[in-house]
């Protein structure tokens, strides 16, 4: 069976988990495509991922490629 790989990834410095009048427009997308319980989407045929503040410094996640 396909299934459906959605990956949002958000600007530098975006985060998701704000209030709702602050969300950002990828935000929004990734939370009206993912699976719940209140969801009519088919956990079976699509994966919805979202990567927060795409390009920024994080300390605790290993450089690609090191090592």
């Amino acid at each position: 069976m396909a299934k459906n790989i959605l990956v949002f990834a958000d600007g530098t410095g975006n985060e998701g988990g704000l209030l709702p009048d602050e969300s950002r427009t990828v935000y929004k997308l990734y939370r009206a495509t993912r699976t719940g319980p209140d969801s009519i989407i088919d956990p079976e045929r699509q994966l919805a991922l979202y990567i927060p503040g795409l390009g920024r410094l994080c300390l605790d996640t290993p450089t690609l490629g090191a090592g």
